[in-house]
């Protein structure tokens, strides 16, 4: 009875050591497993921008592959350690959402589809830009750099790159991205060759070009001769009085119409009964002349203030004026606005009182009367 029970005993002990060979376990090699992926990724993403890691698991034997699948799946790759790549261009507005499959590869075989989901962030889209039309006058004989219009400008959610000016003469200006105009190098500004430039401004941005706006230059004519005061009475030595120097005025009116013209300048002034009762601050005027229509005219315009110390009579008093001129107002503080600028403060600008015919810098904000010239 032992001696089977032995020959048993050592039957299964032979058994397990064939089934297990010499002793050694054999590794297992099965297809790669694939996690499902959620992942997000801004719109117009350059080309290989990564948007995440896949997870992999090999399944004991290297991966070969990995491969994509679905709707526009080629705007995608991926790497062979799972990594994801921007590979197309990418629209929010197009495809909001990348409903996606992928598999991986290994000697054994392929995964299980695994879903990939990818999200496009919807970015802010720059528009071309927009510019506001501009009408402006400036000083014959400007010097380079003088500030000839501010444009206002809508970058359009993208920075502007450059503002090109085009027409006749547009040479004579430059302009600044931030939509400043200003007199140009080698400009050649003369009243007597040029009275108007009509021009027109693109600005131009990421998305392209503004719609063109007109920007509107008038030179202001400067005084090539000098008048004469109109003081005849000499109160003090070597004064105006005493030299009586320069050109004798001469003006000629328009009663219809309400106009004087001065024929020695060739300025003409508008005189109704609004120059005498109109209150307007700085920006006000240059709007109310912009927009005057009298005697058949609409290019009138606030005077420089050499042009309106051109016309106060310094022989009279209460007002300072000659008599051709019927509408003036010349009370305490009634000062007439000019369109120069004040270069100590940019704030004000220089005005003349018509009491004694004076001129002050006041500030833009006051309120005052305006004599359109043209």
């Amino acid at each position: 009875m032992k001696s089977l029970t032995f020959l048993l005993t050592l039957a299964v002990m032979l058994f397990f050591t064939a089934c297990s060979g010499s002793g050694s376990s054999a590794i297992v090699q099965v297809e790669p497993v694939v996690a499902p992926f959620s992942g997000s990724v801004d719109e117009n993403s350059a080309v290989g921008t990564a948007v995440g890691q896949l997870s992999v698991d090999d399944g004991g034997s290297a991966v070969t592959g990995i491969v994509l699948s679905g709707v526009d799946a080629a705007d995608f790759s991926v790497e062979s350690n799972g990594t994801i790549l921007v590979a197309g261009a990418l629209d929010f507005e197009t495809t909001p959402l990348y409903e996606l499959s992928v598999v991986a590869t290994n000697a054994v075989g392929d995964s299980l589809a695994a879903d990939v989901n990818i999200s496009v962030n919807n970015l802010a889209e720059a528009v071309v830009p927009e510019l506001a039309a501009v009408s402006t006058n400036v000083d014959e004989n400007s010097a380079v750099g003088t500030l000839v219009a501010q444009l206002a400008v809508d970058d359009g959610g993208s920075v502007v790159s450059a503002i090109t000016l085009s027409g006749n003469g547009e040479g004579n200006f430059t302009a600044e991205t931030n939509g400043t105009i200003t007199v140009a190098a080698g400009a050649s500004l003369d009243y007597e060759l040029q009275s108007v430039y009509l021009l027109q401004a693109v600005a131009t941005n990421g998305a392209g070009d503004s719609t063109p706006v007109d920007v509107n230059v008038s030179v202001n004519n400067l005084y090539d001769v000098i008048l004469t005061t109109g003081q005849t009475s000499s109160y003090a030595g070597f004064d105006d009085g005493d030299y009586r120097m320069g050109y004798e005025r001469n003006y000629t009116r328009d009663d219809i119409n309400e106009t004087v013209t001065d024929n020695t300048s060739g300025l003409m002034w508008q005189d109704n009964a609004i120059v005498a009762t109109g209150l307007y601050d700085w920006p006000g005027a240059q709007t109310a002349c912009e927009n005057l229509d009298l005697d058949g005219y609409t290019d009138w315009r606030v005077p420089t203030f050499e042009e309106l110390l051109s016309i106060p009579d310094m022989q009279e008093t209460f007002p300072a004026m000659n008599a051709v001129f019927q509408h003036v107002s010349f009370g305490l503080n009634e000062y007439y606005w000019s369109s120069t600028t004040y270069e100590s403060s940019p704030g004000s600008a220089w005005a003349v009182i018509f009491d004694y015919g004076s001129g002050s810098a006041v500030s833009k904000g006051n309120s005052n009367h305006v004599r359109c010239v043209r």
